[in-house]
């Protein structure tokens, strides 16, 4: 049997001064979404994750393109583990996923719920399969073990890549890794390119790349894999269209990952 419910606190005031109001489950702009995206016999299915759930307003001008949320889970022994999720749409072109202008989002534990939403595809009867029930149990299960859950947004980053928040995630270094390797390929191809490399030669190099995408030196995650898509996207682009149709989109790639830059909360 599940224990009692542990005390949950939301941190809602860092971002008011830049127009940014984060509302617990009971709070009006909550209970709107809930009911524009969960109508009726909907809401029974995500009754229980409610109480860990927020709802992130943007009142200011910019559209937000990234929303990290962060739980923090006390025991009674005194140790604590976090629950981090970050949703974007930078080098996706999801740009569905934007929060804009004063618009709402939920944010649920259960990622992929929250994830639906965000990309505007949320499928009511996804919430009924089993993994969703197997996830959302689990998590129960370990919430309710908990002394205290505090509940917050680690960063938001908006559309021109400003980053506001703590960050204990580190998405800061994590996206301009990304771009770094994003970039660092996107060149590379465009000087072999002009070297005059044949696209039979583009296509092994890139296949290569796909397998062993470190660059040089010693790099992150973040930079090998999105080196290794980029590879693959241009690979893909060259087998259909040639190595030409790929100058074409170069641009497109480079305007997908702005660079992150820290601002201070008011």
């Amino acid at each position: 049997m599940l224990q009692a419910q542990p005390k949950i606190t939301v941190t809602s005031a860092l971002y008011e001064k830049d127009e940014i109001t984060i509302g617990t489950s009971t709070s009006a702009a909550f209970t709107a979404e809930l009911n524009a995206h969960f109508p009726g016999a909907a809401r029974s299915s995500i009754h229980a994750i409610l109480p860990y759930s927020i709802v992130v307003t943007n009142n200011g001008p910019s559209p937000i393109s990234s929303l990290t949320l962060r739980h923090e889970l006390y025991s009674r022994a005194g140790t604590m583990i976090s629950w981090t999720f970050t949703y974007h749409s930078f080098g996706s072109g999801r740009e569905a996923f934007d929060v804009h202008s004063h618009a709402s989002a939920l944010l649920f534990p259960v990622s992929s719920i929250s994830k639906m939403l965000l990309e505007k595809r949320l499928d009511l009867a996804k919430l009924n399969l089993p993994d969703v029930h197997i996830r959302m149990n689990d998590m129960l299960a370990t919430l309710s073990t908990q002394e205290s859950v505090t509940i917050s947004v680690d960063s938001i980053i908006f559309r021109d890549g400003t980053l506001l928040g703590p960050d204990k995630a580190n998405v800061l270094t994590m996206f301009n890794d990304s771009k770094g390797g994003q970039n660092d390929l996107v060149v590379e191809f465009t000087l072999r390119k002009t070297a005059g490399a044949s696209d039979a030669v583009l296509l092994e190099w890139l296949s290569a790349e796909q397998n062993n995408a470190q660059g040089p030196g010693a790099k992150s995650d973040a930079y090998i894999e999105r080196r290794k898509m980029i590879a693959r996207s241009i690979a893909n682009v060259i087998k259909a269209k040639g190595s030409e149709g790929v100058l074409q989109i170069i641009d497109g790639f480079k305007s997908q990952y702005p660079r992150i830059v820290r601002r201070a909360i008011r």
